[in-house]
């Protein structure tokens, strides 16, 4: 393209000259004064003239020339559907073949079927898979002599011969001679208190002891006073007037507000108080205010769920808290 464009700029375009003949012409009509001369250039004016030109191109294929000499390509679009057809069914084709480091020729083949047939082995000095699984199922895994364990060329088991070490009986034997001495003797049965016999302070402790708080000396039966029942399980039916000596684990089931209160109560008592709310919302349980101690006036409790408080009466005061 670029020797195309210089060659242009080097020709003229044949409207700005003359040719041979009509320049011979003029020149003749100048020699016999018919002519005006100042309308003609001179063959070194002209010549000077036809270098800046060049001869005149005609426009090819897919070539443009602008009324400006202006020279242009001519846009092409390119259809390449055959030619991607083409290479499709070609790819197709080159996936149907092998490749030819994974086959052999057929002279390669006849090769190796004459060496297997010319070394072809006797059969009979073989076994069949099968006949080969079929012996390795009458056998076993080999076996492996452990602590005093002993196996024969002929794979006779036995168990060695093991030397008895009767030191620590005979240690045992000395420590209870030893004991044995240290014994009173039995002989004389009225020093010993036979088994259906009382002794002086069978019927009466020497030192009477302390049991929960109460004095036993085993000549009467006491009481012990009730601190908390840990086995059964009480329904109320109603937070009010609650007996807290009735069992250690109390539940209610309240569906909406509620105030509680106790029945009177023995020092030490305590229990457990659950409270399940089926109510759709919050409900409040309202704490008593006579002779309690407790950080929480109320206990809030949300729909569906369970509140539970700790109630123990020690010191003539009910002592609550929230769970």
């Amino acid at each position: 393209m670029d020797d195309l464009e210089n060659t242009l700029k080097g020709k003229a375009n044949v409207e700005d000259v003359y040719t041979k003949e009509e320049v011979d012409d003029k020149l003749e009509d100048v020699v016999a004064g018919q002519v005006d001369m100042s309308l003609y250039y001179d063959k070194s004016r002209t010549d000077d003239l036809l270098a800046g030109k060049q001869a005149v191109l005609s426009a090819g294929k897919n070539i443009v020339i602008s009324e400006d000499n202006e020279i242009s390509a001519i846009d092409t679009i390119y259809d390449d559907s055959a030619l991607k057809e083409a290479l499709s069914d070609l790819q197709g084709e080159v996936e149907k073949k092998a490749n030819a480091e994974d086959i052999y020729t057929k002279e390669e083949m006849d090769d190796k079927l004459d060496e297997v047939m010319a070394g072809q082995a006797d059969m009979s000095f073989y076994y069949t898979a099968e006949q080969t699984d079929g012996l390795l199922d009458e056998k076993q895994a080999l076996l492996i002599a452990g602590d005093h364990i002993t196996i024969t060329e002929g794979n006779r088991i036995s168990a060695k011969d093991m030397a008895y070490d009767d030191t620590a009986i005979s240690g045992r034997v000395d420590t209870l001679s030893s004991q044995l001495a240290q014994k009173a003797d039995t002989s004389a049965l009225s020093n010993y208190l036979q088994k259906t016999e009382n002794a002086a302070f069978a019927t009466k402790l020497a030192t009477a002891r302390t049991i929960n708080g109460v004095s036993f000396n085993e000549e009467s039966n006491i009481t012990v006073p009730v601190k908390f029942q840990a086995t059964g399980v009480t329904t109320l039916s109603s937070l009010s007037s609650v007996d807290i000596t009735a069992s250690y684990d109390l539940r209610f089931t309240a569906t909406a507000n509620q105030t509680l209160s106790f029945a009177a109560a023995t020092d030490g008592a305590e229990c457990i108080i659950a409270i399940n709310n089926t109510a759709s919302s919050a409900i409040t349980i309202t704490f008593p205010t006579t002779n309690v101690q407790t950080e929480e006036s109320t206990m809030s409790i949300a729909a569906g769920e369970i509140g539970e408080i700790s109630v123990r009466y020690l010191f003539s005061k009910f002592v609550i808290k929230v769970i």
